[in-house]
This record gives C-alpha cells, structure tokens and sequence, in this order.
C-alpha cells in the first residue's frame, strides 16, 4: 500500500511539472495548470489548441492548485502574470492569488495581468481567475513574465502624489526621455490605499501630455477607459515602450494620474 502511495504522489508531482513550461524568451506558460474550478455547477474544457474554454458562474473560479508538489511554486523571479483572452471578456473579472485579489479588470479586456513585484510570491499554492456573473471565458494562455535585466536605471520623476478619486495627477516633462528607446521599460513606484473601506481597486492611467491618448505599451492591459488596474499592496508597476511611445513622449512628455493610488517615483529602465 505504501508503494502504491508513493507512486500517486510521484505522479501528481510529474503532472504538475508537465503544466508548466519555459518559452524561448524565459517567460513561463503555466496554461495547462489551470484544470480545477472552485464551484461544482462550472466547466472547464482543455482545446487541442492549448487554449481552456471556461464556463463560469457568478464569483467561482478557475483554478491552479501548486500544494501537490514537494515545493511550493516560487515566483520570485517573475514581475507580471498574464491572462490573456480569445475575445474581449463581457463581465467584470479578478485574478486571485492564495486567496487574494490581486488584479480587477472591467468589461472588453482581451488581457488581464498583475504585478507580481512587490508582493510576496515566494510560496504559490493556488491561483485563480474569477467572473462577477456567469459567462464563457476562452483563455489563450496564462503567461509569467521574466524580470528583465536592467543595465541602467534613471530617476525621471521624484515626489510624492497622492492620487484620490482621479483628483491631482503629475507631469513628467519631455526632456526626461530624450535618451529613451524602444524596449526600455517606464517604472512607477507607488502604494495603494487601503484606509477607505469602500475601496476595493485601484488604478493607474498614464497618457501623453496634453492629449487623451494612453501609451501603447499596456494598451491589451487597459479597460474601457484606458486605466490599468492595480493589486491590493502591490508596489511597482511596468510599461515597455514601442517606438510610439518613444516618439510621443519625446514630443510631449508623460501625464499620470490615478485611483486611490500614491505615486513616489518614476524610473526609466534601459
């Protein structure tokens, strides 16, 4: 009986091993291991093509359990999860990490994603997706994000904003990214507000001065209004510039504003 033991939880280690996979640019597919869902009335269906249809109903989820393995998942060396959509989601949904939101995204998303920089997720145990009402969701796939090497890092703003009900916001002039290229990331250092108990999210919104257009860099991370959303106690987040990116804030510089969010600073990684 003992063997017997032994060899299940041998298998269950090797399943969940082959859940995950590494991709060529370092970042880590963690689809398949999303198998589980956290109401009996939902359905979760894997595609031939690696995509999962999910049939959700109002806040259930869809889940990947980490506890079968001997170690618990470290992401330490990771700085955003990834789910990204075959269509543009109709409800509202939340990424929960060990029973903690950590991402809210409105309708018309076609990718959901969450800093993991700044939280502690040295001990994975489960992740899941959640739908505020019943819906179908189709996941192309649930992505890690490798943190990138930095070779030069420059403070390009300094302060302290404290962002109410989109009230304030910060300029960050032109000059600031006249050595900016495609590929360098814009970092925004920042806490959440958690004093106000009817708070439950928190955003970020980041356009180009004196216009209403918002950087293409996150645009798939953006809502219907063109606002990020960021994780209860989350600290960090990050935007990789495109070549418009480059052009528009070497022209017009940089405007932020936010959600019960205070900003510290802002750094430009190259």
């Amino acid at each position: 009986m003992n063997h017997i033991k032994s060899l299940f939880a041998l298998l269950a280690v090797l399943m969940l091993a082959a859940c995950s996979e590494k991709t060529n640019d370092g970042n880590k597919n963690i689809t398949e291991a999303f198998r589980e869902r956290w109401n009996i009335n939902e359905e979760v269906i894997h595609n031939s093509d690696g995509s999962i249809t999910y049939y959700s109903v109002t806040w259930g989820g869809l889940v990947a359990n980490f506890t079968n393995s001997e170690q618990p998942e470290n992401w330490s060396d990771y700085d955003k999860i990834i789910f990204e959509f075959a269509e543009p989601t109709s409800v509202n949904t939340q990424i929960v990490l060990n029973e903690r939101v950590i991402s809210i995204g409105s309708p018309g998303i076609t990718k959901l994603s969450s800093p993991l920089v700044g939280i502690d997720v040295s001990d994975v145990k489960q992740v899941a997706l959640q739908t505020a009402e019943p819906t179908t969701i189709k996941v192309k796939r649930v992505v890690l994000t490798k943190s990138q090497d930095v070779g030069l890092t420059t403070s390009i703003w300094d302060g302290e904003c404290v962002l109410g009900n989109w009230t304030g916001g910060f300029e960050i002039p032109s000059t600031q990214f006249k050595n900016a290229s495609a590929g360098d990331i814009l970092e925004i250092t920042y806490t959440t507000d958690i004093s106000n108990p009817s708070v439950y999210y928190w955003q970020l919104k980041t356009i180009y001065s004196n216009t209403d257009k918002t950087l293409e860099g996150n645009a798939n991370e953006l809502n219907e209004w063109g606002c990020a959303t960021m994780g209860k106690g989350t600290t960090r987040y990050r935007i990789t510039l495109t070549e418009g990116d480059v052009e528009q804030l070497k022209k017009n510089g940089l405007f932020v504003n936010g959600y019960y969010i205070t900003v510290t600073q802002c750094f430009l990684l190259q």
